[in-house]
């Protein structure tokens, strides 16, 4: 959609932020080609109405909205924050520290110990945390997960165990 006027701008904005039919997610256009989230439009809407009414090429003047159809990396030009894409999602990030120790896993009293971003590292946690007594678990594990949630067992003690 063309923005040429005050008027232009503030349907796109009470349209909301996503396109009808479709629930696609929009973006402003600047100007000078930058994106503005509908988030960072709403909250300078002062400064977009006044550079649309004096014709300003500062930046804040908004000459478009548009669909994001598959940009996963369309970064809002004033917050920085990414611009949703309808089919361009990244993938999940994956976990920083992915090696769990937990203090009996799969039971009621289920508790998450630490989480290390190396199994060495987790090992070595668990098994200190280990040497005198298992703090009140019957066990202790150090663990990952496949993304199906699948556990994965890297060490692990009972109670029972001599």
């Amino acid at each position: 959609m063309e923005i040429k006027t005050i008027s232009d701008f503030r349907r796109a904005v009470r349209s909301g932020p996503y396109a009808w039919p479709g629930g696609y997610p929009l973006y402003f256009i600047a100007s000078d080609g930058e994106a503005l989230s509908f988030k960072a439009a709403k909250d300078e809407r002062r400064n977009i109405l006044e550079a649309i009414r004096d014709q300003d090429d500062s930046g804040w003047r908004v000459v478009g909205l548009e669909i994001n159809y598959e940009d996963g990396e369309l970064f809002c030009a004033h917050t920085n924050e990414r611009i949703p894409s309808a089919y361009a999602e990244p993938e999940d990030e994956p976990d920083p520290k992915p090696f769990k120790v937990y203090g009996d896993y799969g039971l009621e009293s289920q508790n998450l110990l630490e989480d290390f971003a190396l199994e060495s590292e987790a090992v070595r946690w668990a098994k200190s945390y280990c040497r005198r007594d298992l703090g009140g678990y019957s066990e202790v594990a150090a663990m990952s997960f496949y993304k199906d949630g699948e556990a994965v067992t890297h060490w692990r003690i009972c109670a029972d165990d001599d």
